[in-house]
């Protein structure tokens, strides 16, 4: 079990409650999202935030209209150069940004080192 911190500083990033405590709630997800049990509240924050909430947003548009792409590709034993087994990856390809690969717009929790 873990704790993540978010602050927001009055009146820096808020002048009101509610601003700060949403500022503070973002600034707790990004420390989630790297691991460290705190953040402080910067802008970019929020200009991330609002990134990844657009992408969240199209990839549903994408997967609707079927933007998505299955690759396969084959992993070779190079002693034998046989194919030991097929990865299967998937593509996002973006009408706007072009072919994702799935580190773009799969959020993978990051270890800590």
């Amino acid at each position: 079990m873990a704790a993540s911190v978010g602050i927001a500083i009055y009146p820096t990033d808020g002048e009101d409650p509610d601003t700060l405590l949403r500022r503070a709630d973002i600034a707790m997800y990004a420390a989630k999202r790297s691991d460290r049990p705190f953040a402080l509240y910067t802008s970019d924050l929020d200009a991330a935030g609002r990134g990844r909430l657009s992408l969240t947003r199209e990839m549903r548009q994408g997967m609707e209209s079927g933007q998505f792409r299955l690759h396969y590709q084959p992993v070779i034993d190079v002693s034998s150069h046989r194919v030991r087994y097929v990865e299967a990856l998937v593509r996002w390809q973006h009408p706007r940004l072009g072919l994702l690969k799935p580190d773009r717009f799969i959020p993978w929790p990051r270890r800590a080192a």
